[in-house]
């Protein structure tokens, strides 16, 4: 996204009290902690695409192709958002301090909150996001953030 685009506009004629607020690093930058500033950037993702998806359905000049494209990619955007939550929640239930899951069309990445992870703990991990999001092990790659 272009930096240039994150500057508060007034939306009324109002008198300002404050300046013009604007962000001048990337949101992840900002954030001492990655974990922090990964999911806030994920959701404002997250919500410029059901924005995009919901626009389609609700355009009256928009075709039926279209859609039922929109439907399916936001059935999809929904179903990849529950699993990626659902699946952090229960890793943190399982005394990891904290996790974040990506999943892609071709490839998904989980990140965990660690020094590093032995081989047993990356299969094991690989195993159960494979099983619990119904992804091919083999397209999951396990990185480990400090």
């Amino acid at each position: 996204a272009d930096r240039d685009d994150m500057v508060y506009e007034p939306t009324e004629d109002t008198e300002e009290t404050e300046p013009k607020k604007s962000v001048s690093a990337p949101a992840a930058e900002s954030y001492e902690d990655f974990f922090t500033g990964f999911r806030l950037q994920r959701g404002t993702q997250r919500d410029r695409d059901e924005e995009l998806y919901q626009s389609v359905l609700q355009d009256d000049a928009a075709g039926d192709e279209a859609k039922a494209e929109a439907r399916a990619a936001l059935s999809l955007l929904y179903h990849r958002m529950a699993l990626e939550d659902q699946t952090e929640e229960i890793l943190v239930g399982r005394n990891y301090d904290d996790a974040l899951l990506v999943l892609g069309d071709t490839i998904s990445l989980l990140i965990i909150k660690k020094q590093e992870l032995s081989e047993e703990e990356k299969n094991s991990l690989s195993a159960f996001v494979s099983a619990y999001a119904g992804i091919d092990g083999a397209n999951l790659s396990i990185f480990t953030v400090e």
